[in-house]
């Protein structure tokens, strides 16, 4: 998992990118979109925002401003998902509440 490796290097940033992009397509699908995420965008934003919950995973560089942009594109994106979407099923739904309380308790425990 890319989203995983420390956040030094652009991998963590180019993959939060290339998943923000991808959960559009239940927006506004695009041509440079993969196909199969076009065609079944619920099936793949669900998997992507369990993936996404690790940019909020506590890390030791935790408070970089760097780590602080990236929960926050990450959060920009769901809230276009969640206000703009037309098409996302129950299921996603239910995936996007999972998401948001895991990455509350895992900021907010102590």
């Amino acid at each position: 998992y890319g989203l995983t490796l420390p956040l030094e290097g652009d991998t963590v940033k180019l993959c939060v990118d290339v998943y923000t992009d991808w959960m559009m397509a239940l927006v506004s699908p695009r041509d440079s979109m993969p196909q199969p995420v076009v065609k079944e965008p619920n099936m793949y934003v669900q998997t992507i925002l369990r993936h996404l919950y690790n940019v909020f995973v506590p890390r030791p560089e935790q408070h970089s401003l760097n780590h602080i942009r990236l929960c926050q594109q990450v959060l920009t994106a769901v809230q276009k998902l969640a206000r703009e979407s037309v098409s996302m099923a129950r299921e996603t739904w239910e995936v996007l509440l999972l998401f948001l309380l895991r990455i509350n308790d895992t900021l907010l425990a102590p």
